[in-house]
């Protein structure tokens, strides 16, 4: 069986993908496959590559149409490497790598992580040429992974793919000796970690985070906040914590964050980085993109499971009843609830029994329904031919436009030259009479004139 294997996604850096996809390779790597990955350098990127990854430094631009010119450059990847399954991660690698599997005759996976509504709206919106793109692209996959079930179904509903292609695995995570070595459940509630992208889409969530913080500082002195990230709203946060000086430190980004974990008793943090928090036995707090979770414990983590620790699924929860919860807990009761979490954990999100591999003995030809093909062809043909008589009627009418505004100009133009002639008259005409009043014969005239009105006067007396 070959075992050669392509992964594609944006950069090897922070985020629930990226965690995924080396995750994904080191497990991978210790069944025997050879792992390529294609992605901007990341601070995951020297750790990978010292795993026994090859990692090779590309970049998935994003742009209308399908991209050859890389995709000339994943083919002579996979051509190089023997590479006998492709697994795509992110919708921006789409435009060069499906056409390079499909020039190769490489079967591959394509990942629906998005749980947000709304994305695959955007990129059509956006990038003209990607409703066919994903008909195709989800429609000739030899598995579809879906994060959640909601994620598949939207998807499903979207492109009309048969059912049995999907298979549903919620984020995982290896349990290997570095992982669980030395790790003792916390004593006492002090030590807070807030773990994420500091990112727009995040703040609401990090707001959350600090607030629970705040609140809980209030009741204990001791208590202090780590903040591990970055991103474009880092200002931002720090803005958020100016009243927090001396209990609060910022890390920036790190790969190392698991490790970091079990130096804290509390995590506040959203999807990936729960279940991190989780298998080091650490209490763990969803902060929740709009919502507070709450406190993961037996009696809720099921649900937050299934819907990757986003917190979509969990009833709502004041900061106030957090922060007493976490004032009641005892060293026993933390104990308990950790130690069960991770129990859950370990027997449901295990990535030794959440990964997806192509069982093929030999490349294939992918199967490409023509119908369907022919059918995106033609929904792309109609597309053109409406974009180009568009384009033609609004040519025309700025044309009309631009005669029209022309004409009005030419007329001003006219009038404009006639009211200067005017003041140009006007202004020769007042020389000339100032010429008369100033001549000999106008002031002789005007004194005539004055004795006769005099006279007149004097008459009428």
């Amino acid at each position: 069986m070959n075992k050669n294997v392509l992964i594609c996604l944006n950069k090897l850096d922070i985020g629930g993908v990226e965690t995924v996809v080396v995750n994904q390779t080191i497990e991978l790597i210790e069944r025997g496959y050879r792992v390529v990955i294609l992605a901007q350098k990341g601070i995951y990127t020297d750790m990978l590559i010292k795993k026994g990854a090859i990692c090779i430094e590309f970049d998935f631009e994003l742009k209308d149409g399908y991209d050859l010119k890389r995709a000339k450059e994943i083919e002579n990847i996979i051509y190089k490497y023997d590479i006998g399954q492709a697994h795509i991660h992110q919708l921006d690698c789409i435009i060069s790598a499906f056409p390079a599997c499909l020039i190769t005759n490489t079967p591959y996976v394509a990942y629906v992580h998005t749980g947000i509504m709304g994305v695959y709206s955007w990129f059509e919106e956006h990038y003209s040429d990607y409703n066919g793109m994903f008909n195709m692209y989800f429609n000739t996959a030899e598995k579809l992974v879906a994060i959640t079930e909601e994620s598949k179904i939207e998807n499903m509903e979207n492109y009309k793919v048969p059912e049995e292609k999907y298979v549903v695995i919620n984020n995982s995570i290896r349990f290997d000796e570095e992982l669980i070595k030395d790790i003792t459940p916390p004593e006492k509630i002090e030590k807070f970690l807030i773990v994420s992208r500091l990112a727009e889409e995040k703040l609401i969530s990090i707001k959350n985070a600090i607030e629970i913080f705040r609140n809980y500082h209030k009741e204990n002195s001791n208590s202090t906040l780590t903040i591990i990230g970055d991103g474009k709203c880092t200002d931002s946060v720090k803005k958020e914590i100016q009243d927090l000086k001396g209990c609060v430190q910022f890390l920036g980004a790190r790969n190392d964050v698991i490790n970091i974990m079990k130096d804290y008793d509390v995590v506040i943090a959203l999807d990936r980085c729960i279940l991190e928090s989780i298998a080091t036995k650490r209490i763990s707090i969803v902060s929740g993109y709009e919502k507070i979770g709450g406190i993961i414990t037996d009696k809720n983590i099921k649900e937050a499971a299934s819907s990757n620790f986003s917190g979509r699924k969990l009833k709502e929860v004041t900061i106030d009843e957090i922060v007493d919860d976490l004032k009641k807990l005892t060293k026993e009761q933390i104990a308990k609830i950790v130690e069960k979490n991770y129990e859950f954990a370990y027997n449901n999100l295990n990535i030794k029994n959440n990964i997806y591999m192509i069982n093929c003995e030999e490349k294939r030809d992918l199967q490409i329904n023509k119908k369907l093909y022919l059918e995106e062809e033609k929904k792309l043909t109609d597309k053109i031919t409406e974009e180009k008589n568009k384009t033609e009627r609004i040519y025309k009418e700025c044309k009309e436009a631009q005669a029209y505004f022309e004409k009005q100009i030419e007329n001003l133009q006219k009038e404009n030259k006639r009211l200067n002639e005017i003041i140009q008259n006007n202004e020769k005409n007042m020389i000339e009479l100032e010429k008369i009043k100033n001549s000999r014969s106008w002031k002789y005239s005007r004194k005539v004139v004055d004795i006769f009105k005099h006279k007149k006067n004097s008459s009428k007396d």
